[in-house]
């Protein structure tokens, strides 16, 4: 387990490494390196760091960083649903990276990687391929790959087809991307409007923080794709855009708070009788929430932000006219704007959630755990601001108690 001091120490060399390679990062870019374990205790020989710089459904691009003699282990990423699974194109920025994949392979004793005795068996790609300053190499979809840096450490910066939040099949069984961090137990809460970007910003948080990403949303879509009892019990409510009874609420989110140690709660609870249901069932474990970050907006930016969204019918991919002009989507669908993203529907919405916000507010403001965060910002400087309060207030404060 990584504990917070060599979390930041490998977060420094990191940014060593950056600068010796002449890539320079802005305040927020630092406070979004990612540290990756493999959930292996052994940073040393076993990781990565890496900084996303673009994650869209279409595309991502991602500066990752390897120690010297680090190796990322070998995984694959396999085809979902009707994707062929991540393409990915490593560009060689600073020192030599030592790219394996599966292919005519080299002899072990002409490997310039060295493989742990105790790992052997779990690197099976031994197609060689050595990538310099300057150099790039496109790996296939779905292709058995893994690597590691020369005596200088590697940049690489990292092309990939979709969004980073891929399925990944890892060839040792022990692997967890999730990394382990003594940090784990932290539980937080986002609360926010229609389109503050909650579920952005703890998309990210899970990451950097090794938490679960708890989305009521998500929940309840999991449970009506299993085909539950509770799940059957849903579907229709959702499918007419009707409110899920609390009782139905209560029962999906008390089991996974006692299922996760650690976690980020996003879109729950939304009214006061909620909250005061999350803090019994949490004593009830001998738990408590840490820390409830509010995402604030004028009603001009959720405005913006949501009446410029747009779905595809016929794959349901969203886009935003800033950034995607197309009235056709990727898949050939057309895409469409849904009656509650009209400007008067969003109004509507707003007051609703203004009317449930205060009463919140109010009771974790007396908590004492409330900490309004500026999000009509860019999605970066947002994150920085919430990072900044973890790193300097909560996570300093839990350890001490």
């Amino acid at each position: 387990m990584l504990s917070l001091e060599k979390l930041a120490q490998a977060r420094e060399k990191t940014i060593e490494i950056l600068e010796r390679a002449q890539i320079v990062l802005s305040p927020n870019e630092v406070d979004r390196i990612e540290i990756i374990d493999f959930g292996l205790g052994d940073l040393q020989t076993f990781g990565i760091q890496q900084l996303t710089y673009v994650d869209t459904d279409i595309y991502s691009a991602a500066e990752v960083v390897v120690f010297p003699g680090q190796i990322c282990p070998e995984h694959r990423h396999p085809s979902f649903g009707d994707q062929p699974g991540k393409e990915q194109t490593f560009r060689c920025r600073f020192g030599t990276l030592y790219l394996y994949v599966t292919g005519s392979p080299v002899a072990d004793r002409e490997l310039k990687a060295e493989i742990p005795a105790d790992k052997a068996q779990y690197f099976t790609a031994r197609r060689e391929i050595i990538l310099e300053p300057g150099d790039q190499y496109t790996i296939p979809a779905n292709t058995l790959h893994w690597f590691q840096a020369g005596p200088e450490g590697a940049v690489i910066t990292e092309f990939s087809s979709g969004p980073r939040a891929q399925p990944e099949v890892f060839t040792d069984p022990e692997i967890q991307k999730i990394p382990q961090v003594a940090s784990r137990g932290l539980k937080m809460i986002l609360l926010g409007a229609p389109g503050s970007g909650k579920g952005t910003q703890a998309r990210l948080l899970a990451t950097k923080y090794g938490t679960a990403h708890l989305s009521m949303g998500n929940l309840l879509r999991e449970e009506i794709s299993t085909g539950s009892e509770l799940g059957s019990r849903v579907a229709p409510m959702m499918s007419k855009g009707e409110m899920v009874p609390d009782s139905i609420v209560y029962e999906i989110i008390d089991d996974k708070i006692a299922q996760y140690n650690s976690y980020i709660l996003d879109g729950f609870p939304r009214t006061l009788q909620q909250a005061e249901h999350l803090e019994r069932s949490l004593k009830a474990l001998r738990n408590q929430i840490d820390v409830v970050f509010l995402l604030d907006l004028p009603v001009e930016v959720v405005i913006r932000r949501l009446s410029g969204r747009r779905v595809c019918e016929k794959c349901s991919q969203t886009y935003h006219v800033d950034f995607y002009q197309s009235d056709v989507c990727n898949c050939g669908g057309n895409l469409v704007q849904r009656p509650d993203d009209h400007p008067d529907a969003i109004r509507r919405r707003m007051e609703v959630y203004r009317g449930q916000i205060g009463p919140l507010q109010n009771y974790y403001e007396e908590k004492g755990l409330l900490w309004t965060i500026d999000a009509s910002e860019e999605m970066e400087l947002t994150f920085g601001a919430i990072s900044r309060v973890l790193d300097n207030e909560i996570i300093p404060n839990r350890r001490r108690k």
